[in-house]
């Protein structure tokens, strides 16, 4: 739970270039497509080992989901899906992926599963921290 609207973590989780402050890993996030955020848009993510390549499959403001696919990497054809929900002022966001691993990284997919359990929930709390540190 946020103790912000919905409209406000909306707004932040929207904007690619906020996500190097959700996650502390990311050194980069940005579009690669032109125009504002919509389905079909891409962007990538850099880390200090990788670029991944995302493309944006889900992105509705008024129900608040956001869902992106990567689309290059060891994580091809996993899916991120974030959802905000208003709750008497405050936002419930849930984040849910779908993991898909190849080659070698099938055989550690458990290990890695677990490993982004940890970064998910770091996430979750820096976005929580940022956003209410803005109130």
């Amino acid at each position: 739970m946020i103790d912000r609207p919905a409209e406000d973590v909306w707004k932040f989780l929207s904007e690619p270039s906020n996500w190097t402050k959700k996650d502390p890993d990311a050194l980069e996030a940005k579009l690669t497509s032109e125009g504002p955020v919509a389905v079909g848009s891409t962007g990538l993510i850099r880390y200090p080992k990788q670029t991944l390549s995302i493309r944006f499959i889900e992105y509705d403001p008024n129900t608040k989901i956001i869902t992106v696919e990567f689309t290059s990497g060891h994580i091809k054809g996993t899916k991120t899906t974030y959802r905000m929900q208003s709750i008497d002022k405050k936002t419930k966001l849930t984040r849910t992926d779908e993991l898909n691993f190849s080659g070698i990284h099938k055989l550690q997919g458990q290990f890695i599963a677990r490993r982004m359990m940890k970064t998910v929930e770091n996430e979750l709390n820096n976005t929580q921290r940022i956003m209410e540190s803005q109130s």
